[in-house]
């Protein structure tokens, strides 16, 4: 990095290579101090964004790529599209509800169930049991 930055740790100046992670992100706790001139010049450009293009989305908690990054926009491009097909197509799926504390058959978390009576049946017949059971 160009002489123009500095990183700092707790007030004190810290070496490039302490500050940023493998990725060349800057790691949590560190900050950026960036000369006068090296903001006049990039003003115009966005470095870094959260994939929403909204120049204030830096001052939003939450995740960051680099702008110029096309892989990771496709990425996240592609995550939301499988998001969106798995919300929009979940209907197609039947009416299998999945009940975290029945009964298992086998040692998977959850048993899916055919239908929301077998659920419910399968919890009251839990919970009318759960006194006999130690903690």
């Amino acid at each position: 990095m160009p002489k123009q930055f500095r990183y700092y740790h707790h007030g004190r100046q810290v070496a490039t290579n302490e500050a940023l992670n493998e990725c060349g992100s800057l790691r949590d706790g560190y900050s950026l101090v960036v000369s006068k001139t090296m903001r006049d010049n990039a003003a115009d450009t966005q470095r870094i964004t959260d994939g929403t293009n909204n120049p204030l989305a830096g001052h939003r908690p939450g995740w960051r790529i680099n702008a110029n990054d096309t892989a990771a926009r496709a990425a996240r491009a592609r995550c939301y599209d499988e998001y969106i097909q798995e919300l929009t197509t979940a209907w197609r799926r039947g009416k299998e509800v999945v009940v975290p504390d029945a009964p298992k058959a086998s040692g998977n978390d959850a048993m899916p169930v055919p239908d929301i009576e077998t659920a419910y049946r399968l919890y009251a017949e839990e919970i009318s049991q759960a006194w006999k059971t130690p903690r």
